[in-house]
């Protein structure tokens, strides 16, 4: 969330299925500085656990998300610092495309699955690599509301007949 230019908060949501999970959340201060560059220094950073209907559209999915961090506690402002934590109607929520990789398993290795999504373009898609024989390697599209684990059962069921039963997420970054 950027407010008057600079990083209020971040959320990371962590799903363990399409409507129950984790969000890793950072709450930021601006350094006073001079020339349009906003510093932020981290002031809170906690997990919590989310649990909601299942969304169907961006819109509710923004909706919670400005709800959810209304519903936070204010984080612990430094003394003398005249810095005052508001969340406000302006603020701007962005959304960065990233990219997920999965291992996927049933015993033995399935194969990994990479994850572009951009979740402001509505778009998601698969990259499945076998761990068994290249032709057995695909791709899927998605939507932003569909969660990665539900894709990668998808699109094993659908292309392999079967379901995974390990999906273990490697690693994700910002593109």
């Amino acid at each position: 969330m950027i407010k008057d230019g600079y990083l209020l908060a971040e959320l990371i949501f962590n799903y363990q299925s399409q409507t129950t999970g984790f969000a890793n959340i950072t709450q930021y201060m601006p350094m006073p500085v001079t020339g349009g560059i906003y510093p932020v220094v981290p002031i809170s950073t906690y997990q919590t656990g989310v649990e909601h209907a299942e969304f169907n559209s961006i819109f509710e999915i923004e909706t919670f998300d400005r709800a959810f961090l209304a519903a936070q506690p204010t984080p612990p402002i430094p003394d003398g610092s005249g810095y005052v934590y508001e969340l406000t109607a302006d603020m701007e929520y962005v959304y960065d495309a990233v990219h997920y990789r999965y291992v996927l398993g049933n015993g033995s290795l399935i194969g990994i699955a990479d994850i572009y999504a951009d979740f402001m373009e509505n778009t998601k898609a698969l990259k499945f690599t076998s761990g068994q024989r290249i032709n057995f390697d695909g791709n899927e599209p998605s939507d932003s509301i569909e969660c990665n684990a539900d894709l990668c059962k998808r699109f094993c069921e659908t292309h392999f007949d079967l379901i995974p039963t390990t999906i273990t997420r490697l690693g994700w970054h910002y593109m």
